[in-house]
C-alpha cells in the first residue's frame, strides 16, 4: 500500500522548465557563451544549476573556474526569482492533488532546484504546510540520477514524522518524475514511479508504472489502480 508520495519540483509541480531554459541563456549571452532549446532539453535539464554551468563550460571547451561558476549561479538564481515573483504556471491539478494526498499520506519534494524557490513557489500555491519534506540541490553530495535525494527524503520522513513503529518503506513511496534523470534515479532508489510528458515525450520517459500529461487523471480510483500494478510487480 502507498504512504507517500515523492514529487520532483520543475516540470512535475510547476511547468517552468522553459524559463529555467531562458534564464541561463540570458546569463550566459552576457558571458559570450549561448545555449539552444534543445541542447538544455537534450543534456543539461537533470542538472542542479552548478552542474549544469559546469557542464556547459566543459563541453564548450571553457575552463571551469569554480568562482565563475559560483557567481553565475547565483546570478542565475536572482534573476530566476525575479521572474517567479511575477507568478508561476503551475502543472493542471498538482494543488489540488497534493492538497488530496496531504489527507492520507506523507508528502515529499526532491528536486535539483534552489530550496528558495522551492519555498516561494509552495507559498504562492498555499501548500507549503501539506509538504513533510524537502530536499533540494544543495542538500545532496550527487544530484540525479543518483539515488541520494530520494533516500535521503525518505530517511528524513522516517526521522521526523513516521512513528518508529510504522516505518515508510521505499516500495510504499510513489515518485512523480519528467526526465530520465529522475526516473534513474527513483528506479535505483527502488521506487515506483508514475512519468509526467511536461517536458519529454512518453518515448524517452522509461522505466515509468504509467505516463500522465498532467495531475487532472489523478482520483482515488487511479491510485487504487496503482496500487494493484506495484504489488503485482508491473
Amino acid at each position: 500500500m502507498l504512504r507517500a508520495f515523492l514529487f520532483d519540483f520543475d516540470g512535475v509541480i510547476v511547468d517552468n522548465e522553459p524559463l529555467h531554459c531562458k534564464v541561463f541563456q540570458k546569463i550566459l549571452k552576457e558571458e559570450g557563451m549561448s545555449l539552444t532549446q534543445e541542447d538544455y532539453y537534450q543534456r543539461y535539464l537533470g542538472y542542479d544549476d552548478i552542474a549544469c554551468l559546469q557542464a556547459i563550460f566543459k563541453d564548450q571547451g571553457k575552463k571551469v573556474d569554480t568562482q565563475m561558476v559560483l557567481e553565475l549561479a547565483r546570478k542565475k538564481e536572482l534573476v530566476f526569482k525575479q521572474e517567479i515573483d511575477q507568478g508561476m504556471r503551475f502543472v493542471p491539478g498538482v494543488i489540488e492533488f497534493i492538497r488530496a494526498l496531504s489527507n492520507h499520506y506523507y508528502i515529499a519534494i526532491v528536486s535539483g532546484a534552489l530550496r528558495s524557490e522551492i519555498d516561494i513557489v509552495l507559498a504562492q500555491a498555499g501548500i507549503s504546510d501539506l509538504v513533510s519534506v524537502i530536499v533540494s540541490a544543495l542538500d545532496v553530495k550527487q544530484g540525479k540520477p543518483s539515488p541520494e535525494g530520494y533516500l535521503m527524503a525518505l530517511r528524513l520522513l522516517n526521522r521526523d514524522h513516521v512513528p518508529a513503529s510504522e516505518v515508510v518503506l521505499t516500495q510504499e513511496c510513489l515518485v512523480f518524475e519528467d526526465s530520465p534523470w529522475g526516473l534513474q534515479a527513483a528506479s535505483s532508489a527502488q521506487m515506483p514511479a508514475v512519468a509526467l510528458t511536461t517536458s519529454y515525450d512518453k518515448a524517452k520517459l522509461s522505466g515509468a508504472l504509467e505516463w500522465i500529461e498532467n495531475f487532472r487523471v489523478c482520483s482515488v480510483a487511479w491510485i487504487d489502480a496503482l496500487e494493484g500494478s506495484i504489488s503485482h510487480g508491473n
